[in-house]
């Protein structure tokens, strides 16, 4: 591959330098943007998108970064509209847990998976489920068990989050050690390792109130607790004979379709602000 046409892919990636350039010429004075976390939204999101009225940028700022998640999606985007206000560009983030954070402020011109982030949204979706049984049969069960640690887990991330106690989850936590592997549950054990690993790093709280904490989230819905990523890597371990994370991800962005996006509430919320400003987003 030559440098220049390596060059041509990064743009695709550096908003910043790329998108004030693309509207001096009268094709991309037509043009919206949309900025996302990193190449795998990038890909996904591109699916949906007319691509001959919308360019997906990543939040890298370097041809040497792929992303700086959420928090990078939306200072590029402020950016820009500081910038431009008159060019359209808006951003898309995982929710993460900001709808449960009474810290947050929603930035303008910023929409958020209806999930907790987009892999829960694809997980969320009827039609992903029934073509991933149609690949292996066994999926709901190993997808059942994947999501009861994954929101046992989530609940701790929640807390850490909102509370913004600075744990460490990638040094403290294994998720395959989460399991039981006579049981095929979590580990209580194991569980009570982490739990150790989590109060004494975290100063700032303790037991009694992560537990109430919990208690007062127990009711919110699955999709808004599980971490993406987290069940993804639980089912890798399950299924590491039958199909592997990437090959996972990738069934996962295929089945993925227009039809079960164009139900979501993002969708309707990309829809109502291109109508606002005459803009067509979508094929």
């Amino acid at each position: 591959m030559t440098k220049s046409l390596i060059n041509a892919i990064k743009t695709r990636q550096l908003a910043l330098q790329t998108i004030p350039l693309l509207v001096k010429s009268e094709t991309g004075s037509q043009l919206s943007f949309a900025i996302v976390e990193d190449e795998s939204d990038q890909e996904i999101y591109e699916k949906f998108f007319s691509l001959q009225f919308v360019r997906v940028f990543t939040s890298a700022v370097t041809v040497s970064t792929t992303g700086g998640g959420n928090k990078k999606v939306i200072e590029i985007t402020l950016e820009l509209n500081s910038l431009m206000s008159h060019i359209p560009v808006f951003g898309i983030i995982d929710a993460d847990y900001t709808r449960f954070s009474p810290s947050y402020t929603q930035s303008p011109n910023i929409f958020r998976t209806d999930a907790r982030d987009i892999e829960m949204m694809m997980f969320q979706c009827p039609f992903v489920h029934n073509e991933l049984k149609l690949v292996l049969t066994t999926f709901s069960e190993f997808y059942h068990l994947s999501v009861d640690i994954a929101r046992e887990i989530g609940f701790y991330r929640m807390f850490n989050d909102i509370l913004h106690l600075g744990f460490n989850f990638k040094k403290f936590l294994s998720l395959s050690k989460l399991v039981d592997p006579q049981t095929r549950s979590i580990s209580t054990e194991n569980l009570l390792t982490f739990k150790h690993a989590f109060f004494s790093s975290v100063t700032d709280s303790n037991i009694e109130e992560f537990e109430s904490f919990r208690r007062c989230h127990e009711v919110i819905e699955t999709f808004e607790i599980c971490r993406g990523h987290d069940v993804i890597s639980l089912l890798g371990f399950f299924l590491k004979n039958s199909l592997s994370q990437k090959e996972l991800r990738l069934h996962l962005a295929v089945y993925y379709d227009y039809s079960s996006f164009s139900r979501t509430q993002l969708h309707n919320e990309l829809v109502d602000w291109g109508l606002r400003r005459g803009r067509n987003l979508f094929a």
